[in-house]
This record gives structure tokens, C-alpha cells and sequence, in this order.
């Protein structure tokens, strides 16, 4: 893999949490806070396609906001300081 290729999906995941998209996952997940969707359903709710989803979702995981459940859906992660 080329250095440009990596720095390219770096300088997106950093900007991911600016997007408004990234701001509404998380808004759901806040208000819902029993929230568990997989990742077709999340692409449904939020109108767009499946790999831009997954991509906010993993992102939210890294952060520590979501986490994966046991049978592959994404819910907020409670246990976080």
C-alpha cells in the first residue's frame, strides 16, 4: 500500500467526526441510549450507503462511544469513564 493511499483514509477518519452525518449517529445513540442496530438497519435509518455507515460506526467504536454487541450490532457503550 502507498503512503498516499493510507494518508488519504487518515485524513478522512479524522475528519469523520466533524460530519453531520457522524453528528446524527451519535444524537441517536444518545437519545436512545438501549439503541442496537445492525449495520443495514443503521444504513436504512440514516438514508445512506452501507459502507459510509460502517465506516462512521467503526469510527465511533474506536472512539470508545459505541461498541459491537454480541451478535454484531452496534449499541453505545455505557461502560466508558
Amino acid at each position: 500500500m502507498d503512503n498516499t493511499a493510507e494518508s488519504t483514509r487518515s485524513a478522512r477518519r479524522g475528519r469523520a467526526w466533524k460530519s453531520p452525518l457522524w453528528r446524527r449517529v451519535r444524537g441517536e445513540f444518545m437519545e436512545l441510549p438501549g439503541l442496537s442496530l445492525q449495520v443495514d438497519q443503521a444504513a436504512r435509518l440514516f438514508g445512506v450507503d452501507r459502507a459510509e455507515t460502517e465506516r462512521i460506526l467503526e469510527a465511533l467504536v474506536r472512539v470508545g462511544f459505541l461498541r459491537r454487541s454480541t451478535v454484531g450490532g452496534f449499541a453505545r457503550n455505557d461502560s466508558r469513564p
